[in-house]
């Protein structure tokens, strides 16, 4: 979408959303908005006309509202595999909605100095993978003690 097509200035923001289809939850990070739509990095592709509901985290985690959206776009993040840049035009937005997103659309001006930090961060290299034809090494690639076996 070319930004002479645009009907509302976008903002860089990186905020925290849960996006239902209807059918999966998934978490998914919001890149940039306006009042009209906005593009959200999903871990799964949604085709165009897909009805969706953006539900904005606060900072505990809580879910804010929901938020109507259509997808008009889908395309493979060029800077994340196996994730989704996702462009949707929200549906009818309440005062509450508005009065919310007109929040982070001025904190994101304010803070434009410093790009915001992004809640779904490009994977870490791990490393060289240990040699799993050697017994014991396949199972310490299987065994997370700390999540397996929590503080003994």
């Amino acid at each position: 979408m070319g930004d002479d097509r645009r009907r509302a200035e976008r903002h860089a923001v990186r905020l925290r959303v849960v996006c239902s289809d209807g059918r999966d939850f998934r978490p998914a990070t919001m890149l940039d908005a306006s009042m009209v739509g906005a593009l959200i990095r999903l871990p799964a592709a949604l085709e165009p006309g897909d009805a969706v509901e953006l539900l904005p985290l606060g900072p505990s985690g809580e879910e804010v509202f929901s938020l109507p959206a259509t997808v008009v776009r889908c395309v493979a993040a060029p800077d994340r595999p196996g994730r989704w840049h996702v462009g949707v035009e929200f549906g009818e937005v309440d005062e509450t909605m508005r009065a919310w997103l007109s929040e982070r659309l001025e904190e994101a001006d304010r803070a434009t100095s410093a790009p915001p930090l992004d809640p779904d961060p490009a994977p870490e290299d791990p490393g060289p993978r240990p040699d799993e034809s050697i017994p014991h090494m396949r199972i310490r690639t299987r065994i997370d003690t700390k999540a397996d076996f929590g503080k003994l």
